[in-house]
């Protein structure tokens, strides 16, 4: 076991032997205090010298884009504003920017994005008639248009027409004289109405050709037409729309020869009405029932007339504002 030593300096000699020691390691270690202090002093150096190279790293990417010649030909900007308006400018510049400074006033605050026509699409929109009667400038036509991908379709109009109850022969030869012509029931001559227009026909000189050429050259507006294949003979209106058609053989019995009338003047043809478009306010319906998330307002434009249509989200998101379709077969809004 080591005891400790017990000292009592100077106890004999009247020396102070811890002072004397003490000293004399204070000289011993003055060369490992000296090589210490020169160590924190390269230490030192080493770190100066590493921020040096740093800032010449720096430098040296800096001076990089000097080689560029979008350095010199580019143009940059700042915006002094006051208040909130720095929130609300950002200004950009090329490198054919002017030189100078300009102001923004800013003299309405955006709360949605909206679209319109820069000019009305008609004098007023009636948006409960057909859309090709409703007002547009350049008409209207059926066709496909979509919504947020939904797409919807817009069917066309129709012609009302009459065919013959039946075959009205078996091979009917309609290059031939009528009364040769091979019709079930042989034609008379003489007048008969369509629309309330009067039609002449000899049995004798016309062909049933010669009968349909004169039928759509006169002001009944209907369209004559025979199906070789299946012997029959059709009316067609002229217009799209509902509506029937009159007829009467009068002092001759063609209508009855190509069965659209019996011996008594009744019809008997099978008759088809046609349609119309459908209204401004039937495609309002059905865009707002498509789930296609927006709503389909008509608004009055600048003049009171109402003309815009109006497609927007839900309450409290941006709207967005279109043109009504003008004429085109296929529109599509985007959102």
């Amino acid at each position: 076991m080591v005891q400790n030593r017990i000292s009592f300096g100077g106890l004999a000699s009247g020396l102070d032997t811890n002072a004397i020691i003490d000293a004399l390691m204070e000289v011993q270690r003055r060369p490992i205090f000296t090589q210490e202090v020169r160590c924190e002093d390269t230490l030192q150096k080493k770190q100066a010298l590493q921020a040096v190279g740093s800032s010449f790293s720096t430098l040296l990417g800096s001076m990089g884009a000097l080689k560029l010649a979008s350095t010199f030909t580019s143009q940059c900007t700042s915006v002094l504003a006051q208040g909130d308006d720095a929130n609300r400018i950002l200004a950009t510049a090329d490198g054919n920017a002017a030189l100078g400074s300009f102001d923004v006033e800013v003299s309405q605050i955006a709360t949605a994005t909206t679209a319109r026509s820069a000019t009305p699409v008609g004098q007023a929109i009636n948006s409960a008639v057909p859309l090709d009667q409703a007002g547009f400038i350049d008409g209207f036509a059926a066709g496909t248009f979509t919504i947020n991908s939904t797409e919807f379709t817009i069917p066309a109009a129709t012609n009302t027409t009459i065919d013959s109850a039946s075959a009205i022969g078996a091979g009917v030869d309609r290059v031939a004289l009528l009364n040769a012509a091979g019709l079930a029931i042989a034609p008379v001559g003489g007048d008969f109405q369509i629309n309330g227009v009067t039609i002449t026909f000899d049995e004798t000189v016309d062909t049933l050709n010669d009968v349909i050429t004169r039928i759509n050259q006169s002001a009944a507006n209907v369209t004559a037409t025979f199906d070789s294949a299946t012997d029959i003979f059709t009316l067609t209106a002229d217009a799209t729309g509902p509506g029937l058609m009159t007829l009467a053989d009068t002092t001759g019995n063609f209508l009855e020869a190509v069965e659209l009338v019996d011996g008594v003047g009744t019809k008997i043809g099978t008759e088809v009405d046609g349609t119309d478009l459908i209204s401004l306010d039937d495609v309002l319906v059905m865009i707002n029932l498509s789930g296609a998330g927006v709503i389909a307002t008509i608004e009055n434009d600048a003049a009171v007339r109402p003309n815009i249509l109006r497609i927007a989200d839900d309450p409290g998101i941006a709207r967005r504002m279109f043109k009504l379709a003008r004429g085109a077969t296929a529109a599509t809004f985007w959102p």
